[in-house]
This record gives C-alpha cells, structure tokens and sequence, in this order.
C-alpha cells in the first residue's frame, strides 16, 4: 500500500484484508492503521475501521468452524470470540509477524 513515517521512522503500510483474502480495504475517514512493532518486524497494517477495544477471557476464545466453500484465509486466525451479536476473529500475532517477516527479507 505504502509508507508513513512514524515516529520517525519509515514503515511499510500493508492491507490486513489482503492478507485474509478478503477485498482490498477502502480508505475513507474510518480507515486506520495498527503499527505491529515486535522483534521480527515494525510494519502497519490498514484497516477498515477499529471499533472498539475489548478484553476476552481464555474460555470465551472458541476454536474456527470447518471453513465450506468461503474464500476467507484463515492462516493468520487462531480463535474466535462472540461480541454483542458480531463474531470475532482473533489473529495469531506470532504466525503474522513470522509470515511478513519471510514476506519482507
């Protein structure tokens, strides 16, 4: 996608949805950028919107159902938790950072 200097330093902008095979995120005012900033990699992932941050317990975390038929990439998914009436996908930060890693050499 691009480029921002934060901080002062220069990171790569890549589209979260992309990644998940999933259409190419719009940019518009709700669009955001999440820095990952670990050892293996400092890059910043755009997405649609951030809606809310949210604390889960272990025993909420449910395993992935059998995917049938969807294009969804579910390789950077490691659990998944119900919130009000939505269903969300909890991303496995280490399998992420190892990914854009290789992605980025």
């Amino acid at each position: 996608m691009g480029v921002i200097n934060h901080r002062g330093r220069i990171i790569t902008i890549i589209d979260l949805a992309l990644l998940m095979g999933l259409q190419k995120t719009n940019l518009d005012s709700n669009s955001r950028i999440i820095v990952l900033d670990s050892d293996l990699v400092e890059v910043g992932l755009m997405v649609s919107h951030v809606y809310d941050f949210y604390s889960v317990s272990m025993e909420q975390l449910k395993e992935l159902p059998a995917q049938t038929g969807s294009d969804r990439d579910d390789r950077f998914v490691q659990k998944m938790v119900e919130y009000n009436t939505s269903v969300i996908s909890i991303v496995d930060k280490k399998r992420l950072e190892n990914y854009l890693y290789e992605l980025m050499l």
